[in-house]
């Protein structure tokens, strides 16, 4: 150092001028796992933890649509127990918006069947809605022993699928009694069709009463005790989702 600087107008390193913070990573939202299990997204409002499309979608609901899944999967466990004697633990759950078109390229060479159903809240107010679940998945949670071969042939593809019905059938009673309280008292979910390997179908279902070209789209793992992970996809057209919400928030009672 030359020696003509005096040494007195070098600042301190306490005296420097501090960095500025750096903002967090503004890109595509993460998810991120929760304690009980549901996929959050970061960006999305913080008393719902979901993907801001789909909270958007929502609107002033969105948490007691929220609240009322949590509701159902509970529901939908203690169901199963009680048809088929063996109780599933939730995995895990994650939701998003997704476009018809994305959802019949997914399916259309898998080997699935397709549950659609009604959901009518009164006589005059009906909404379809589905569930998508892979052959060997439904048959474990079933307990049926089905495979892509017993499937071709239309006798044997029809014996199987009735005995799946009856089931899906028994599930969705039940289910109704614990589910449909306060607001929704009276409301039920009946099975309307029962397909396999007919996406394009099911998905002309889910448009029937919508003419947006999306679904919400509910994915969640089932454990089962002594057997695999089941995966199934919910699936309900975009456009219904806000009166959904509004029939959620009629509905509070916490599930005993």
């Amino acid at each position: 150092m030359p020696d003509d600087i005096p040494t007195d107008e070098i600042p301190a390193d306490n005296d420097a001028p501090e960095e500025p913070a750096l903002e967090p990573d503004s890109g595509a939202d993460v998810p991120t796992p929760t304690d009980d299990g549901v996929e959050t997204a970061e960006g999305g409002p913080a008393d719902t933890g979901l993907p801001p499309d789909v909270a958007e979608r929502l609107g002033a609901n969105a948490a007691a649509m929220v609240d009322y899944a949590r509701r159902a999967s509970g529901v939908l466990a203690a169901g199963l127990e009680s048809v088929v004697a063996q109780k599933p633990e939730i995995k895990d759950t994650s939701v998003s918006m997704v476009g018809l078109e994305q959802l019949e390229a997914e399916y259309a060479d898998l080997d699935h069947v397709s549950l659609e159903l009604r959901l009518a809240v009164s006589e005059e107010e009906t909404y379809p809605l589905a569930v998508l679940i892979s052959l060997e998945d439904i048959g474990a949670l079933f307990m049926v022993a089905i495979s892509p071969d017993q499937m071709e042939e239309e006798s044997s593809r029809a014996g199987q699928l009735d005995m799946i019905s009856a089931g899906l059938k028994e599930l969705l009673d039940l289910s109704g009694l614990m589910l449909f309280t306060d607001g929704l008292a009276g409301a039920e979910i009946t099975l309307a069709e029962i397909r396999w390997r007919s996406i394009s179908e099911t998905l002309a279902w889910l448009a029937s009463t919508d003419a947006d070209l999306s679904a919400l789209r509910v994915d969640f793992g089932l454990q089962l005790p002594d057997g695999p992970e089941v995966r199934v996809a919910f699936l309900l057209p975009a456009g219904i989702a806000p009166r959904l919400g509004e029939l959620a928030a009629s509905s509070p009672t916490p599930l005993e």
